[in-house]
């Protein structure tokens, strides 16, 4: 098994549109990755979420908060929230 990083994205969308798709800024910066559509609260006020989970190395970080920051203006979001949390993966 190999030591990995499993980065979790939180994002919602507030632009009052319909959802605006997450995968297309995605796929700039990496090839793989899980969407799970929910909803979520912040401040109180329920909201369109989405969770995106990348598998990746830590020498990955970088490209996650700038994917973050493209969420956050994508989905006009007062912030973003980032979570991390060492795994190993193991392909078969």
């Amino acid at each position: 098994m190999d030591k990995a990083v499993l980065y979790r994205i939180y994002v919602a969308d507030n632009t009052g549109e319909d959802w605006v798709d997450p995968e297309p800024i995605v796929q700039r910066y990496f090839q793989g990755a899980t969407f799970l559509y929910c909803y979520g609260l912040y401040k109180g006020i329920s909201e369109s979420s989405v969770i995106i989970e990348i598998i990746a190395g830590e020498e990955d970080l970088q490209n996650v908060v700038y994917l973050a920051g493209d969420l956050k203006v994508l989905g006009e979001q007062e912030s973003v929230l980032i979570t991390r949390q060492a795994v190993e993966k193991m392909e078969v």
